[in-house]
C-alpha cells in the first residue's frame, strides 16, 4: 500500500515538474512569436539546460539565423546536437543542412546527405527535399533520377512545395518519368497555391502554349480569377487605406502649416512694434538732445556791437584828448594854487 502511494506520488511530481518545464517552454515560444527575444531566449535557456529539445533546437535556431542574439554558428550546431541527440527531427535536419551550406562548418554533401536521411527516416519534409535534389545532381551521393523522383514524392505527398514543383517539372519534360501535362499541371497547381513563383511561371508558360488538355486548366483558371479578384479587392482595400493615411497626413500638415504660419505673423508683428517703439525712442531721444544743444549755444554766445555803446565812445574818444593836451602851451600852463 505504501509503495503504491509512493508510486502515485513520483508520479504526480513528474507530471507537475513536465508541465511546468512545458509551460516555461511555451512561454519561450509566445515571447519568441511576438518579437521579445530576450524573454524567449531567457526561457528557452532555462529550459534547455533541463534537456527540453525542443527549446535546445529553437536555442540553435536563434543562434543560426542571429534572432536576439550575435549569430554564432559555434554555438547553433551545440545546441541542434545536444537537441539531434535526443531525436529532435528539426534538429537533424538543421545539422544536415548546416553541412549542405558550409556554416560554421566545411560544405560538405557527404555530411549533408548523411544528416537528411537521418531527419527525412523520421518524416521531415525539408530532409526528403533536399536529399531528392542531392540525387538529382548528385551531390554527396550518386545522380540518381530515381531516387530523385522517389524523394520528390516522398516530400511532395507530405506538402513541400520546392518538391511540388520539381514533380511538376519532371512530369512536363518527361525527365526521370514518362510527360505527362495532367499530373504535371496538378503538381505545379498545389505548388502555386503555397505561393510557389517558379511553379506559377512554369503553369503559366503551360497555360499559353496550351500544352494538355484544356480540361487539366479547369481549376487552375478558376483559382486564377479567383486570386485575381482578390488581389484587386487586397489592392483596393490598400488604396483607400493609403488614401485615408495621405489625408490624414495632409490634414496634420494643414494644422502644423497653419499653426507655423500664426506663429510668424505674430513674431512679424512683435518685430514691427518693437521697431516703431525704437523710432519713437530714437526720435526722442534725438530732440532731446538738439534741446540741449541749443540751449547751450544761447548760453555762450557773443554780445551785439549795438550793446557795447560806451567802450566804443572811449576808443574814439582817446585820440582827441590827447590832441587837445599836446596843443596847450607850456607857458599857458597856471602853476596850482598856493595854499
Amino acid at each position: 500500500m505504501m509503495k503504491n502511494l509512493f508510486g502515485l506520488f513520483l508520479a504526480a511530481v513528474f507530471i507537475v515538474l513536465s508541465t511546468g518545464a512545458q509551460a516555461g517552454f511555451q512561454d519561450g515560444m509566445k515571447a519568441y512569436m511576438s518579437g521579445n527575444y530576450p524573454v524567449a531566449l531567457k526561457e528557452f535557456k532555462a529550459q534547455a539546460a533541463k534537456g527540453n529539445a525542443a527549446a535546445q533546437f529553437w536555442l540553435g535556431w536563434m543562434y543560426s539565423e542571429g534572432t536576439g542574439v550575435p549569430q554564432d554558428y559555434s554555438s547553433a550546431m551545440s545546441w541542434y546536437t545536444k537537441a539531434a541527440k535526443q531525436g529532435h527531427v528539426e534538429a537533424l535536419s538543421s545539422i544536415a543542412e548546416m553541412h549542405d551550406k558550409g556554416h560554421g562548418v566545411p560544405q560538405d554533401y557527404v555530411q549533408a546527405a548523411a544528416w537528411y536521411l537521418k531527419a527525412a527516416a523520421q518524416g521531415s519534409a525539408l530532409a526528403q527535399y533536399r536529399l531528392g535534389v542531392m540525387h538529382a545532381f548528385g551531390l554527396g551521393v550518386t545522380k540518381d533520377e530515381q531516387q530523385a523522383l522517389l524523394w520528390y514524392i516522398k516530400a511532395a505527398e507530405r506538402g513541400n512545395a520546392g518538391a511540388q514543383f520539381q514533380l511538376g517539372h519532371m512530369y512536363r519534360l518527361g525527365k526521370g518519368v514518362t510527360r505527362d501535362y495532367k499530373a504535371a499541371v496538378s503538381w505545379h497547381f498545389k505548388a502555386v497555391q503555397q505561393g510557389s513563383v517558379e511553379a506559377q511561371r512554369e503553369l503559366a508558360e503551360m497555360y499559353r502554349l496550351k500544352l494538355g488538355d484544356p480540361q487539366d486548366y479547369q481549376e487552375v483558371e478558376l483559382w486564377f480569377r479567383q486570386a485575381a479578384e482578390q488581389a484587386k479587392s487586397a489592392a483596393e482595400e490598400q488604396a483607400r487605406a493609403e488614401a485615408e493615411e495621405q489625408a490624414k497626413a495632409n490634414e496634420r500638415a494643414m494644422v502644423e502649416h497653419r499653426a507655423k504660419t500664426a506663429e510668424k505673423a505674430k513674431a512679424a508683428e512683435q518685430e514691427k512694434t518693437w521697431a516703431l517703439n525704437k523710432l519713437k525712442l530714437d526720435k526722442g531721444i534725438a530732440e532731446a538732445g538738439a534741446k540741449t544743444a541749443k540751449d547751450q549755444a544761447k548760453g555762450t554766445q557773443p554780445v551785439k556791437k549795438e550793446e557795447q555803446p560806451v567802450a566804443q565812445d572811449k576808443r574814439k574818444m582817446e585820440p582827441d584828448l590827447q590832441l587837445k593836451l599836446d596843443v596847450v602851451p607850456a607857458s599857458k600852463m597856471q602853476p596850482p594854487p598856493s595854499r
